[in-house]
């Protein structure tokens, strides 16, 4: 996902413009390194997604989330969750 997109999430969801500038300079000019059985590579510019294993992670993810899926987010029809539930209680009223 590009930095750009995860900012825009970020302000769309009312992060504070500070904690987005502070999430943006953790990305700035990062870099890494793959490790593998023939050793470790060279440095290299990492220019879009996240940073893996890094703490703010899982919370810039479910932000970005949030915000792409608010449009085709619904909630559950209670009419099934009523059946469901009807069925439950039909169920523990027997003795078995």
């Amino acid at each position: 996902m590009p930095r750009e997109e995860l900012c825009e999430c970020m302000r769309l969801a009312g992060t504070s413009e500070r904690y987005v500038d502070v999430v943006m300079d953790m990305y700035d000019k990062a870099k890494t390194a793959v490790r593998s059985a023939a050793g470790l590579t060279d440095e290299l510019e990492v220019g879009v997604g996240f940073h893996q294993g890094s703490a703010p992670s899982p919370f810039l993810f479910v932000i970005t989330m949030d915000v792409l899926t608010k449009e085709i987010r619904r909630e559950a029809p209670w009419d099934m969750m009523t059946l469901c539930c009807a069925k439950k209680i039909d169920r523990s009223s027997k003795k078995y």
